[in-house]
């Protein structure tokens, strides 16, 4: 396999105040962070909330500076791209957030919500755009008419679907979902992950799924990391990860899984345990 995204080392902190006589203090929302992402693979990211997985995503996505450490997309340096080059590389890596009623603009309709990348980069006539929109309309299982709608006129499952053609409009290698199936209901959850199944298979897409709910990423993903306070912790094959997890952290966040009728043994300890 092919890495497309690699990271070394990756670190960065953010100033909070430590109250009202304590000063600012630094945390370490990424810190140390490697990880290999392959082409074509889905890697689950999984933690607790604010353990600092979406501060990963945005370090990842260059819309945030990292302190420290590298990104290496398609083997390029773009830890430090500026303008034009920058731009260049974002048009292969794309997002799907969490909340499909925060994340799109109530006030365009779905074709402009959809033909927004490829505006903001000069791609096509507007004709061509207007095709490009009916196409992905299809590709994510909406009708064509929806393209004249505003974003109210769906539901939670649908809204997601513009947000995810959005994602596909610039035919990125990469696309990360923070959070993408969380708000909906778990049904819509399932058809969800399925079109981005679909999807990947259809256009070779190499997913970063970040989520808190280890079910899914069970579900979705080739390889999976855990991280906690910043740090990756372990990570592995959905194997390796599920069935003998070699951290405690990892066995804990395992062991508050719900399971159906069924009492989920404490996973088997493995070597190589850390404090």
């Amino acid at each position: 396999m092919t890495v497309l995204l690699e990271l070394r080392h990756l670190d960065k902190s953010f100033s909070v105040s430590g109250g009202l006589f304590g000063g600012e203090q630094k945390v370490h929302a990424v810190n140390d962070v490697s990880l290999v992402l392959e082409e074509r693979c889905t890697l689950g990211l999984v933690g607790e909330s604010g353990c600092g997985k979406s501060s990963l995503s945005r370090l990842i996505m260059r819309l945030s500076p990292s302190d420290s450490g590298q990104i290496l997309f398609k083997g390029q340096d773009i830890t430090a791209l500026s303008g034009r080059a920058l731009r260049a590389v974002r048009r292969d890596m794309a997002m799907v957030f969490q909340n499909p009623y925060g994340s799109l603009n109530p006030r365009m309709r779905v074709s402009e919500l959809i033909a927004a990348p490829l505006v903001i980069h000069g791609i096509g006539s507007y004709q061509e755009r207007s095709v490009r929109v009916r196409q992905l309309l299809d590709a994510v299982g909406l009708p064509g008419d929806a393209a004249g709608k505003f974003p109210h006129e769906f539901s939670g499952g649908q809204r997601q679907r513009i947000a995810i053609a959005r994602a596909l409009a610039l035919k990125p290698s990469l696309i990360i979902c923070d959070e993408a199936v969380s708000a909906l209901d778990v049904s819509v959850q399932a058809q969800i992950l399925n079109l981005l199944a679909d999807l990947q298979a259809e256009f070779s897409l190499t997913y970063l799924f970040i989520s808190h709910n280890l079910s899914v990423v069970e579900h979705v993903s080739d390889r999976v990391a855990v991280m906690r306070g910043g740090r990756i912790v372990e990570s592995g094959s959905v194997d390796e990860i599920f069935n003998v997890p070699k951290q405690e952290y990892t066995r804990t966040l395992l062991a508050a899984v719900p399971r159906i009728g069924v009492t989920r043994q404490q996973p088997s300890a493995g070597k190589g345990d850390a404090s």
